[in-house]
């Protein structure tokens, strides 16, 4: 008994290249956030803005402590 080949749809194919393609255009950007302070001496915590976020800087008591709660 041999196994069938999978038959995938043209459009399905289409659409899998144009979205490499797109991909391939786009520019990679880390996000490495850092931390930074405001001048009142607050924490913040800073994206690049070449990543495309809506908020770019935060400050840390707004991010939450990062521990698991229970």
């Amino acid at each position: 008994m041999s196994a069938q080949p999978s038959r995938v749809p043209p459009f399905a194919i289409r659409r899998g290249i144009r979205a490499v393609e797109n991909a391939r255009a786009e520019t990679i950007v880390t996000v490495l956030p850092r931390i930074s302070k405001d001048p009142d001496g607050a924490l913040l915590m800073e994206l690049p803005k070449q990543a495309g976020y809506d908020t770019v800087r935060a400050p840390s008591d707004a991010l939450g402590s990062g521990k698991a709660s229970s």
